[in-house]
């Protein structure tokens, strides 16, 4: 906006277009100019550019953006609103009319002739705002489906098609989430009987031992964080010292790294040796912020996992 540079940089820069200047330099200078389409040499421009730019303001170069420029603009605005998915568009209800509703600022009814369902997590506030901005639109007819993962708001010229579509999401989004929860489960299953079958094949004698990979349950993490309770694992190897073990758990909202032990004398001294030896590469230089990669890897060092406890 022409004016708003009149206030940053007429007669003086101001604290905002100091401000600007910090964040961008001169490329600020350059591309307000260029938007303007203010051509200049190089030879013109020194510094930030602010003599430059008072001198295009002074000159009413900057009061209007040159009509090629404003036409080219709103075609590349047009071709990434494609792009857009409407998950991307649901916190924007102006480019949600804009794409879907509206051609030139004014309804038009064959740009999509079918309902349009913008979803918002459960919890969002957003939707009364593409609610309100549906309603400005005269004959969009709008209603909200409520499922178990999703509110989604439909949007349709035709009035029976939307609360169609809007009184069917629930049942619809549970019966999906039905299918991705058994999916998952069988997955699972396929990835047990695998190892079971892995065992057989090994024809050794029985040796119990905690030491695998672990597929995690936790109807917590599941109810608060379900996104991240998908793949939840626990890995626990074999140490240097005998019944000590070290293992390293993912449940998404978490993650960390736990000594196991049975014999609780064993554990404290198995940690106390893990702390000295974590003081004594942090003391000399030898472990720095890039080594936690590369201790993960080392299975049954010690210091490896004092890198983990450090970090």
């Amino acid at each position: 906006d022409g004016s708003i540079l009149q206030r940053m940089f007429v007669p003086k820069v101001t604290r905002e277009g100091h401000r600007k200047l910090y964040h961008h330099g001169s490329s600020f200078v350059r591309s307000q100019l260029k938007h303007y389409g203010v051509k200049f040499g190089e030879a013109e421009f020194s510094g930030n550019g602010t003599v430059l730019m008072r001198k295009a303001l002074l000159a009413g170069h900057c009061d209007k953006v040159p009509n090629h420029i404003t036409a080219l603009q709103r075609q590349m605005h047009t071709e990434w609103l494609e792009t857009q998915t409407p998950q991307q568009l649901a916190t924007k209800p102006s480019w949600v009319m804009e794409k879907y509703f509206l051609r030139s600022g004014q309804p038009d009814r064959t740009k999509t002739v079918t309902v349009v369902g913008i979803p918002f997590e459960p919890s969002s506030k957003c939707r009364s705002g593409l609610v309100e901005a549906a309603s400005k639109v005269p004959g969009l007819h709008c209603a909200t489906g409520y499922g178990p993962k999703s509110q989604v708001v439909f949007m349709g010229w035709k009035s029976a098609a939307v609360e169609k579509a809007a009184n069917e999401h629930p049942a619809k989004e549970k019966k999906e989430v039905q299918a991705l929860k058994q999916e998952y489960e069988d997955e699972r299953e396929a990835k047990h009987n695998a190892y079971l079958e892995a065992l057989k094949e090994k024809r050794a004698p029985k040796k119990y031992s905690p030491v695998g990979s672990y597929m995690i349950d936790c109807k917590e993490i599941t109810d608060n964080w379900p996104d991240d309770a998908q793949n939840m694992t626990l890995n626990i190897r074999t140490t240097e010292e005998r019944g000590v073990y070290e293992a390293k758990f993912d449940f998404g909202a978490v993650i960390g790294a736990v000594v196991i032990c049975d014999n609780k004398a064993a554990l404290l001294q198995y940690c106390a040796e893990l702390d000295r030896e974590a003081e004594s590469r942090w003391s000399d230089g030898s472990m720095g912020f890039g080594d936690d990669d590369h201790a993960d890897a080392d299975i049954g060092n010690k210091s490896a996992l004092s890198s983990k406890r450090k970090a």
